[in-house]
């Protein structure tokens, strides 16, 4: 019955309309100092010499790229922080990752910053948002998949960072009586964000209390 229920796509509509609420970012604002926080999403090692980023990650990975092109079009300043550690233990980190598919793909070394050490969202805004503050930018844009934006905002705002929602990617559940894989892998993909909105819920009241 649940094979059945979360392959026609009809919890996965319902899901994704609760957390994918923000649109695409078409023409930002840049100000004289800008920074784009870009949230890892999995890496795979290959073999000792050879990693990559995973499915969700290329999207937000063309997306900084896209953003910090049109910065830099515009004539301001403008970073790119890549922020991920190594949760899976294959040896480099998620940011060290993107960085170097970041440099791949003609972004200067200059303009990229590294954090490395968060294994979760919640590390992801504290480590990212010291950073964030020590280098006193003006305009935090933060990018990662739609599915993933609501969670990812409200832990930066825990540490007083309110940056612009950049979404990478939109998922579409398709709505039919057979039951398909897809809509099955967005199901799993929207309850795992809505328990880590439980537990931001619940850090927000042991805060209060």
């Amino acid at each position: 019955i649940y094979s059945v229920g979360a392959g026609s796509g009809y919890f996965s509509e319902i899901l994704l309309k609760d957390l994918q609420v923000h649109e695409a970012l078409r023409n930002p604002q840049w100000q004289p100092s800008n920074v784009i926080v870009l949230l890892g999403s999995g890496s795979t090692k290959w073999n000792e010499e050879h990693y990559s980023t995973q499915t969700y990650g290329y999207s937000r990975l063309n997306e900084a790229a896209r953003l910090y092109f049109n910065c830099k079009k515009s004539g301001q300043n403008c970073k790119i922080l890549m922020s991920g550690g190594d949760p899976a233990g294959i040896g480099k980190s998620e940011a060290e990752i993107m960085h170097d598919e970041l440099v791949g793909n003609n972004i200067s070394k200059e303009d990229l910053i590294v954090e490395n050490l968060s294994l979760n969202t919640f590390e992801n805004a504290k480590f990212s948002s010291a950073i964030i503050k020590e280098h006193h930018f003006e305009n935090i844009i933060l990018v990662t998949s739609g599915t993933h934006m609501k969670r990812s905002l409200m832990f930066f705002k825990i540490f007083n960072i309110n940056a612009t929602p950049a979404v990478s990617d939109k998922l579409l559940a398709k709505m039919q009586w057979e039951s398909a894989t897809k809509n099955v892998m967005i199901l799993d993909t929207c309850l795992h964000e809505h328990a880590g909105l439980v537990k931001y819920y619940a850090f927000e009241m042991l805060g209060k209390n």
